[in-house]
């Protein structure tokens, strides 16, 4: 045994390497005392000695850099691959504790924001009731600070939500034949139709025709976040370009003529509760691009931006496998 091969046997996680020839060369304790690999391994062919089938068929698909989840006697791990010159080394990591507190955390906020949701309506409600009869100038304005506070406690809510439906859908994303890519964007511009003419937005579309594979729920939120964006950093009379085309790959653009992103903000925009203006004009949760980010890596979309401050801002999203 090598001095390599002494120092992988004192990981905790199991750890077992693969020649060119698909051959089993080495497997530490832990690979073998936990199933992943039978004892007999030497000289033999990984799809002889590794198990279960979900690890077996998990080698060929797995490319260095990413990680691919395999669940086995109720434990929960995570495949990693290095390539080395003579054989890939293989790295799993029991991620089950950390995979239960992540759902743990998304079921707390799910619960939380919908219990909040019934209250929050009532005390909306008696801010509408108390606003209608309030007749005093300096109450009414209070009241309207009350009122808008309570909207951005809704909004925040609701991003919430959806952040967390976004989240559940990791481990069991379900692609849809045939979803149109044209008809979904005109139901979303209907849809804010009202805000669009409210700042006086001249929206143009140049989009092809295209029926694509993919999960229309979370497109459509994609799709949402990014027009609502698109509007609400806007200008008064300016314009929202949107774009599909395919060439070699499906490339959907969102182009607008808003208030734009500083340089040195664009490394952060996809942060959880990151707010790029101050200004209360253009109120935000600090939600939407996490939740496109998420939905996008979900469904293998790539996201590019580019901006400049006060000219508009422009997302590129490239679908890798359309």
């Amino acid at each position: 045994m090598t001095f390599t091969q002494d120092i992988l046997n004192l990981q905790e996680d199991p750890v077992f390497l693969i020649n060119k020839k698909n051959i089993v060369t080495f497997a530490n304790e832990s690979a073998i005392q936990n199933g992943f690999v039978l004892p007999n391994y030497k000289d033999k062919s990984y799809y002889e000695v590794l198990r279960p089938f979900e690890l077996i068929s998990s080698i060929g698909l797995l490319e260095e850099g990413k990680a691919i989840k395999i669940t086995y006697k109720e434990r929960t791990y995570s495949l990693y691959k290095k390539t080395l010159k003579d054989a890939d080394v293989f790295f799993m990591r029991d991620i089950t504790n950390y995979e239960l507190y992540q759902k743990a955390k998304r079921e707390f906020i799910a619960n939380a924001s919908h219990e909040l949701k019934t209250p929050l309506s009532v005390i909306k409600s008696v801010l509408d009731i108390a606003m209608e009869k309030e007749n005093d100038e300096a109450m009414l304005k209070f009241l309207k600070k009350a009122k808008n506070a309570s909207e951005s406690m809704e909004e925040l809510i609701n991003d919430m939500l959806t952040l967390s439906f976004v989240e559940s859908m990791e481990d069991n994303i379900k692609l849809e034949d045939y979803v149109d890519i044209k008809s979904l964007i005109q139901e979303n511009l209907e849809m804010f139709q009202p805000y669009i003419k409210n700042k006086s937005i001249t929206v143009y579309t140049d989009i092809e025709p295209i029926s694509i594979k993919t999960n229309k729920k979370l497109l459509n939120i994609i799709l949402k976040n990014l027009i609502d964006n698109a509007i609400k950093y806007n200008k008064e009379n300016g314009y929202i370009k949107i774009n599909v085309k395919k060439q070699n790959k499906l490339t959907l653009t969102i182009e607008d003529s808003g208030i734009g992103i500083a340089k040195e903000h664009l490394p952060f925009i996809f942060e959880r509760f990151y707010s790029v203006s101050k200004d209360r004009a253009y109120k935000s949760t600090g939600l939407g691009l996490a939740i496109v980010k998420h939905a996008s890596k979900l469904l293998k979309i790539n996201i590019d931006v580019s901006s400049t401050p006060n000219v508009g801002t422009t997302f590129n999203l490239t679908f890798l496998e359309s």
